[in-house]
């Protein structure tokens, strides 16, 4: 269930709102049951027929896809009727490592609790928009920031700045991430559970974290540091919001 809030009513009541598919998963022989992230937060519908062939909304059961959906209600349950198709997102398909970050983003969404976080669906659509057109930007640029803002969205911000977030003092030498408090500490305030990390991350971090998407290409990010830093973020993921990623963890241990 979710609450309606950006979206309009047609004349037979029906609920029409845009939305991403996020997830699709087979229902009998023929539907599809949708995870989808709307203007609205996060919710599920039934899609009729969509695996006969020639199916008229087969292209509305694909994840990525992304358009303004027609929904009936049903007792407690949503029904689509009807979709526009905005943008598919297709071209992530071309480069495997942009369309894996692309799963990854899915795979996130799909395993947290979403109500009515408009900035999240806008932060989701313009990271899957980037990544397919703008190569100017690398994925891991990308993920690493969509990380960073989604854990600001759901009041899980990471602590990143020059003070250690124990103690307070300067973060001068070495340093880790402390799972108990989210944040980054000094060698003085660790413990058994704290995991070091290379001062380039610690600087990735605090660059990512001060940007705006639309301005992160013009940082000297280094690829190494980025991947380490994704590395850190897929433990933060697993620490605050209580999952594994298993499409995140997959590529992160690949050539990615």
């Amino acid at each position: 269930m979710f609450k309606i809030l950006h979206l309009t009513l047609d004349k037979m009541d029906n609920i029409i709102i845009k939305s991403l598919v996020i997830k699709a998963t087979a229902k009998g022989e023929a539907d599809a049951f949708l995870t989808l992230l709307s203007e609205a937060g996060k919710f599920y519908a039934t899609i009729k027929g969509v695996k006969k062939a020639n199916a008229r909304l087969a292209y509305a059961a694909q994840p990525f896809n992304f358009g303004e959906y027609i929904f009936s209600k049903r007792g407690n349950n949503y029904l689509v009727t009807n979709c526009t198709e905005i943008d598919t997102f297709f071209d992530l398909q071309k480069d495997y490592d942009r369309y894996i970050a692309g799963c990854a983003v899915l795979d996130i969404l799909d395993k947290i609790t979403i109500d009515n976080e408009y900035q999240i669906f806008l932060l989701t659509l313009k990271t899957l928009a980037k990544l397919t057109y703008e190569h100017t930007l690398t994925e891991k640029q990308l993920l690493a920031f969509f990380i960073l803002k989604l854990l600001h969205c759901l009041g899980l911000r990471f602590q990143v700045s020059a003070n250690c977030a124990s103690c307070g003092t300067d973060l001068a030498h070495t340093i880790y991430y402390e799972p108990y408090n989210n944040g980054i500490i000094c060698a003085m305030c660790k413990t058994l559970y704290s995991m070091k990390i290379e001062r380039g991350v610690f600087t990735t971090l605090k660059l990512l974290d001060a940007s705006k998407m639309d301005s992160i290409a013009k940082l000297k990010l280094q690829d190494e540091h980025l991947h380490d830093t994704l590395l850190l973020l897929d433990k933060v993921i697993q620490n605050t919001l209580e999952f594994k990623s298993v499409v995140l963890d997959k590529m992160l241990n690949s050539k990615f």
